[in-house]
């Protein structure tokens, strides 16, 4: 999980500046930039890969969203193909490192603004600590 998640945001961060910086686009082909990045994803789909059938040989539920990807059936009642499996993996990941990631940033930024609001939390955190301890 660590390695996919180094390589998820140094995929991200070399798309953003692809994005950000497309006159560099000679520069990122012919230093090899992009050809590192894709070769990266070649690794995550290759973990995911083990992963999955980890999973397929062990027979075990583990009742997440690994499981439901696996048990999904298309109206035919044919399963993902392992390629489209991994590609959603990946499109969930991703999607989900981005959303934790703004959410946290973005809280950080508010209690910055609002200090009243972190002695508020901060009281708050000592009280459940008491409590429970």
């Amino acid at each position: 999980i660590n390695r996919l998640q180094y390589i998820t945001e140094a995929a991200q961060k070399m798309l953003v500046k692809e994005l950000r910086q497309p006159y560099l686009g000679w520069y990122f082909k012919g230093f090899g930039k992009i050809k590192k990045h894709l070769d990266l994803t070649d690794e995550a789909r290759q973990i995911l890969k083990r992963l999955i059938e980890e999973r397929k040989k062990s027979g075990e539920r583990q009742d997440d969203l690994l499981d439901m990807l696996l048990e999904a059936r298309y109206e035919d009642g044919t399963a993902m193909s392992e390629k489209q499996l991994i590609d959603e993996i990946l499109i969930l990941f991703t999607a989900g490192h981005e959303t934790t990631s703004n959410a946290l940033t973005f809280t950080s930024e508010l209690l910055a603004r609002n200090p009243e609001v972190q002695e508020k939390i901060a009281s708050e955190v000592e009280i459940a600590k008491k409590a429970s301890g």
